[in-house]
């Protein structure tokens, strides 16, 4: 029966022309007598992909088109008798296809057989290649196997598939970091679209309560905050903190087991640096400074040496938060705070100590010795003259030892400049005689380090160089950044130290060259 919708059987063209077909394989005898090509029995389909949150699908009744995989690509018409009503409906279905911007992909029942695509996207193919070798270039290994913290991305190639949600910010980031090495600006600019893709894919994976605590939606939010420390399009550090603030409640949603191992203990050690480093800007204490943060994510992998270091910058906010209330309180109640947050730098500086021997401790006769000062200055102001400020700078065994001890001399430096400005205080209080007689919490040890405050911040910045050196590039601004910044904050304000904050400025200014979110840095 032909023309009854449901009980029609012919092939299409017999359809077409409305007269009885005899249903013959794999042509009917109506098509052949009068020389016609057959197309077949079964409906085409379309399947478009959805870009744009629209959910139209649309059905092609020519089923003689090839299997066609091209992104950004127009089909070629299809090869059938020439009418115009078959022309207009593939322009009408081209014209569909592009308005939705997106791959086409055309199937008949007796194409679906395992066969290749007659064409793959260039452009999907170039993107693999790039992501896997991002996968492999950030990997962080450590010459030092007792400081071996491996990064999260090549934890990522161990995993098999990655969703776009990873996959788009991560070589965002790349694409970034390759441009900027070699001076490319078309890369930098490129690597825009896919970070604003990953934005998308990132929203789109939170909103939805079987994806959101998943483990490459937090990967791909750590790109994110990657690539505003890389770039930070809006030249601000908003949309950092943003995301660093999005990131601490997701990991504090997922709960402190799930970062034992695997790909999200990777994360949670990429994450900690960047949620301690914003609670101490913000000064106020946050979740990773309770004791169950500080441990249970260890239980299957043992701590390093940064991470260490770590536990305890991660108990400065609090004491910041204490110090700015110290003065609020009753006066009687003064030197009773003062005395309590004294305390507190006492144990720090007792689990410091205990730290910097762990690193003395390393199996290398020397973990780091002076050079001379190289002739070019750290600006590039021809008016600045620094040759002057460092007779020698540091040079390291490895990478991660001058991270390592470049991290311990900023903490020391933040430590005991604020143990300093507590003795201040209690002086000036009248409490001089706890100091002289020690009776003081760790008076007599903090009398003789309060002022070598001054040389730690120094050793910070005579490490500069050798992280920014070009057998370092590509980790050396990652690791000096946090030590630089919290030694500059340590010298702020400070009269005897202008030529050193001036210095730290300057250098500021030339890892920002890397790292664009410092230039928001007031």
């Amino acid at each position: 029966m032909v023309g009854v919708p449901g009980r029609s059987r012919a092939c299409q063209t017999c359809k077409k022309r409305r007269i009885a077909c005899d249903l013959r394989e794999p042509a009917c005898g109506q098509c052949t007598s009068t020389k016609r090509i057959c197309p077949g029995y079964s409906r085409g389909l379309i399947f478009v992909q959805n870009q744009k949150g629209s959910h139209k699908t649309k059905y092609e009744k020519e089923l003689n088109l090839d299997l066609t995989v091209d992104s950004g690509r127009k089909s070629s018409p299809p090869r059938s008798s020439s009418s115009s009503a078959d022309s207009k409906a593939w322009t009408s279905q081209t014209s569909s296809n592009e308005e939705f911007n997106s791959s086409t992909l055309l199937l008949t029942k007796r194409q679906l057989s395992p066969q290749l695509p007659s064409q793959v996207s260039a452009a999907a193919c170039v993107q693999e290649q790039l992501f896997s070798t991002a996968l492999f270039t950030w990997d962080g290994k450590s010459s030092d196997a007792r400081n071996y913290s491996p990064s999260w991305m090549p934890v990522l190639s161990m995993l098999g598939h990655c969703p776009p949600v990873t996959k788009a910010p991560a070589l965002a980031c790349y694409i970034a970091w390759a441009g900027r090495q070699n001076k490319d600006r078309i890369m930098v600019q490129s690597s825009m679209q896919l970070y604003l893709q990953g934005l998308n894919e990132v929203q789109r994976a939170l909103n939805h309560t079987s994806t959101a605590l998943d483990d490459h939606v937090l990967a791909g939010l750590l790109s994110l905050i990657l690539y505003e420390a890389l770039e930070c399009p809006e030249r601000t550090r908003t949309a950092y903190g943003w995301h660093v603030d999005g990131c601490m409640r997701l990991v504090k949603l997922r709960g402190v087991v799930a970062h034992r191992h695997g790909l999200g203990h990777a994360l949670f050690l990429a994450f900690r640096t960047h949620g301690i480093l914003r609670a101490l800007e913000l000064r106020q204490p946050s979740f990773l400074a309770e004791a169950a943060w500080s441990t249970i994510p260890w239980q299957i992998h043992p701590k390093s040496t940064y991470d260490r270091l770590l536990d305890i910058l991660v108990a400065g906010p609090a004491i910041f938060a204490k110090a700015d209330r110290m003065n609020e309180g009753p006066p009687n109640e003064i030197l009773g705070n003062a005395l309590a947050l004294l305390e507190q730098c006492y144990m720090l500086h007792l689990k410091l100590e205990s730290v910097h021997t762990e690193i003395q401790a390393s199996p290398f006769a020397s973990l780091c010795w002076e050079i001379p000062v190289s002739r070019v200055s750290s600006s590039d102001d021809p008016d600045v003259d620094d040759e002057n400020l460092f007779e020698s700078v540091f040079a390291f065994q490895t990478i991660e030892i001058a991270r390592d001890l470049a991290f311990y001399w900023s903490i020391a430096a933040l430590l005991w400049s604020g143990v300093a400005d507590l003795f201040s205080a209690l002086e000036s209080a009248g409490c001089g005689a706890l100091l002289e007689n020690g009776s003081a919490p760790g008076g007599i040890a903090f009398l003789a380090v309060q002022y070598r405050w001054h040389e730690m911040t120094r050793n910070v910045l005579r490490s500069f160089d050798f992280c920014m050196s070009p057998e370092q590039i590509e980790s050396g601004p990652f690791r000096i950044s946090a030590p630089l910044n919290i030694s500059i904050g340590v010298l702020q304000g400070r009269k005897q130290c202008v030529k050193e904050y001036n210095w730290a400025l300057r250098a500021r200014t030339k890892l920002a060259d890397w790292l664009t979110l410092l230039k928001g840095i007031p």
